[in-house]
């Protein structure tokens, strides 16, 4: 029979009166709380009995020093002296339990648990909680692009993840809110108000969809590099948990806190220093140019090719390149024919788009592409040369290299050339890439 159990609890930080019931319930069951760590709980083994017990806050964290300080002591005297028996700490809660039938309450003051409550809220979690949200919104909006969210499943899991933390520690912040306010105006009846801590449900709804969020990226999966992506991500949910079990070591043998934070602290720079050392996340990890080119469709196959054009030159080698992306929103290809000399050279993307609600979403994606880069990229052009609904231009000065994008019915095109297209050219461009119904 083991004499030892750890647990996951994930109990709110403020839901004392859930936190009591359980331990209550874990007692009636043989388990008396011996530690409690991040998220997970250690319990020793011992008789089934009915014991009471309580959680109390100090207004000081207990790591800032082992030994607990003159108030700490008197309380933790009184508790003694009225059957509540101490348990552990972990940050700045204290564990009590009583074997006594009829106990004497341990805390007797609802506003100064209140206000005890709210002073730990600040430092160990509101504060943090709302950095977080401010630093995920801003990495998240900074790279955020309609094309590649509704392409690429990975960008959909990315986002909807965002969304799911978004709401998650948003709900947190709200609950206690809500929770404090309540609690504030009990107290001054000389009552506690109790809490019901749902945080345990949230983490449920967050890993089931995650997972429908991971099967669906494993379906639709269409980049060899998704893979290496998720690598990447599994390798970032391992650092979180090596900070939780490196942070977990430090309090179990009470570390003072800023000692804490500075070993967890250097326990993840070691660690990100370790996963960029590894070859998956080295961009020049291998040498591109001990490998041959890989040779890319024939000329013939491409939705358009310069010989449609009338501009191949038989005399030169050409190379191609392809690459096709799909999604259950759009569909989109990238094809090129180019040549090691200066001769007419051809690059085009062809998006589809299969759902007309995204359609003015992803133009106002492909015209902002490149602003972070080069502020009104494009400017407008006459469309009708091109046959198309709204067309725009960048063309560079002091380069022959013009960018186009044009937008169609159901589609859009990105096109880059080298050379002034002509009339006829320019309704050969729109026929053959526009006028596909199937990329």
């Amino acid at each position: 029979m083991k004499k030892r159990k750890y647990r996951l609890e994930m109990y709110e930080f403020y839901d004392h009166t859930g936190m009591v019931a359980h331990l209550e319930k874990m007692a009636r069951r043989g388990w008396l709380l011996k530690q409690a760590l991040p998220l997970i709980w250690v319990y020793r083994r011992m008789e089934p009995a009915e014991i009471h017990f309580a959680v109390s806050y100090t207004a000081s964290h207990p790591q800032d020093d082992p030994d607990p300080v003159e108030g700490q002591a008197e309380f933790r005297e009184y508790a003694a002296h009225t059957g509540w028996q101490y348990i552990c700490s972990y940050q700045q809660m204290q564990f009590f339990y009583n074997e006594q039938e009829d106990p004497t309450p341990l805390e007797t003051d609802p506003q100064l648990e209140v206000a005890v409550i709210h002073q730990y809220a600040l430092r160990r979690h509101l504060r943090p909680l709302c950095g977080v949200i401010a630093l995920q919104s801003f990495a998240f909006l900074s790279s955020f692009s309609w094309i590649s969210f509704l392409l690429h499943p990975i960008e959909m899991l990315s986002a909807a993840l965002f969304f799911l933390m978004l709401f998650g520690v948003g709900s947190r912040i709200i609950r206690y809110v809500r929770w404090y306010r309540q609690a504030q105006a009990a107290a001054e009846w000389g009552e506690f108000l109790p809490v019901k801590g749902r945080t345990l449900y949230l983490f449920n709804a967050f890993l089931t969809l995650s997972l429908l969020l991971c099967i669906f990226v494993l379906l639709y999966r269409d980049n060899q590099d998704d893979p290496q992506i998720l690598l990447g991500y599994a390798c970032v949910i391992g650092v979180v948990l090596l900070l939780f079990g490196v942070s977990g070591f430090c309090q179990a043998r009470q570390y003072p806190a800023k000692k804490e934070w500075g070993i967890v602290g250097i326990a993840v720079f070691v660690a990100c220093l370790i996963l960029l050392s590894l070859p998956p996340f080295q961009s020049g990890g291998t040498d591109s140019s001990a490998q041959p080119e890989p040779a890319g469709p024939p000329a013939a196959s491409l939705l358009l090719n310069l010989e449609d054009l009338g501009l191949e030159n038989p005399d030169i080698f050409y190379r191609t390149t392809e690459e096709r992306r799909a999604s259950p929103f759009l569909e989109q290809i990238t094809q090129s024919q180019y040549a090691s000399s200066a001769v007419p050279e051809l690059s085009y993307t062809v998006t589809r788009v299969r759902l007309p609600l995204f359609y003015s979403l992803c133009q106002g994606s492909l015209l902002d592409q490149y602003e972070d880069v080069v502020p009104d990229f494009y400017s407008p052009t006459s469309p009708d040369p091109w046959m198309a609904l709204d067309a725009y231009r960048r063309s560079p000065a002091g380069g022959d290299t013009c960018w186009y994008l044009l937008c169609y019915e159901n589609c859009f095109v990105e096109l880059v050339i080298n050379w002034s297209p002509t009339p006829e050219q320019m309704a050969r461009i729109a026929g053959q890439l526009a006028g596909t119904n199937s990329l």
